[in-house]
């Protein structure tokens, strides 16, 4: 089976953060999936839309009902921390996934807290 779930963890610096690679995966995916403030961060440019909701094995079902069309899913942080990445690596294989992380949450204020790293 070909990767065709690409899981992308947003940072602070929004889609401007991520590397050209990463950036293509959300750029050429037929449907991407996300939150209202993600979403929001891609233009409008007529590709499908799903937006998180209860119960989230509703939207779970629906992302594995697109097995094989190119689909985005965009997440804060790093997807496998406790994320969305959990849930779907339950139902999708490894080899049909790319999961590309960014810092959690958790790592900033505790890099934070320590004073490692930089306030935007």
């Amino acid at each position: 089976m070909t990767r065709w779930l690409s899981i992308v963890g947003v940072g602070e610096d929004g889609l401007d953060g991520l590397a050209a690679d990463t950036r293509g995966l959300v750029d050429k995916a037929q449907v991407l999936v996300g939150g209202d403030r993600h979403l929001a961060m891609t233009p409008n440019d007529g590709r499908r839309r799903i937006r998180w909701r209860t119960p989230l094995d509703a939207v779970v079902d629906e992302i594995v009902g697109l097995r094989g069309t190119p689909v985005c899913v965009l997440a804060t942080g790093d997807p496998m921390f406790f994320g969305i990445g959990v849930a779907l690596a339950k139902r999708v294989a490894v080899d049909e996934m790319t999961i590309v992380p960014a810092p959690s949450a958790f790592s900033l204020a505790c890099a934070r807290a320590l004073g490692l790293a930089a306030r935007r």
